[in-house]
């Protein structure tokens, strides 16, 4: 997922307390042998964004009106910061649709990952740097998110045509 400005992930920190003093000493978690298994600044990123949202939807094809809808997402962190997990809701073309998509960020190959499903359809679309394969093969798209502030995020899909082919842009605002 090529152009996703994530960072994510948690720090570990313990309190070690001896001799009637508190002394504060930070303590990160070992990986079982490979480096490459700690959550880092990308995962601190996906973390931060734990929590509920509303969201508004807009599918349109060029020369197209948007078509709109509004749903609900909740985003939660998992494996110890490494992945986050969504569970959304909404309409879109008029039916209800439910979908979870969990996200996380490959520390060995550099590249965001992600598996996405929805209830429109009995596959699973696998996400991996700027393709996603599903049910019809390997296909490239382009998902770029950004992160609007500590409470807003957009995510838009785009076909390799770019902003010519169809568009799909969620916006997700957390619930205060």
């Amino acid at each position: 997922m090529k152009g996703m400005l994530f960072l994510g992930g948690i720090l570990a920190a313990a309190l070690w307390v001896g001799s009637g003093l508190g002394l504060a000493q930070e303590k990160k978690e070992q990986p079982a042998g490979d480096p490459n298994a700690m959550p880092g600044p990308a995962h601190r990123q996906l973390a931060a964004r734990a929590g509920e949202y509303t969201t508004v939807t807009k599918f349109w094809k060029p020369d197209d009106a948007p078509q709109e809808s509004k749903g609900t997402a909740k985003i939660a962190s998992a494996v110890d910061g490494r992945f986050i997990i969504e569970e959304n809701s909404g309409m879109f073309f008029g039916q209800p649709i439910k979908g979870v998509r969990i996200t996380g960020y490959n520390n060995a190959t550099k590249e965001y990952e992600g598996c996405w499903t929805y209830s429109m359809s009995t596959s699973i679309m696998t996400l991996t740097g700027t393709s996603y394969t599903d049910g019809s093969g390997k296909q490239n798209l382009t998902v770029i998110t950004q992160q609007i502030d500590d409470d807003h995020f957009r995510v838009e899909l785009l076909t390799p045509e770019g902003k010519k082919g169809p568009r799909l842009e969620t916006t997700y605002a957390r619930k205060k």
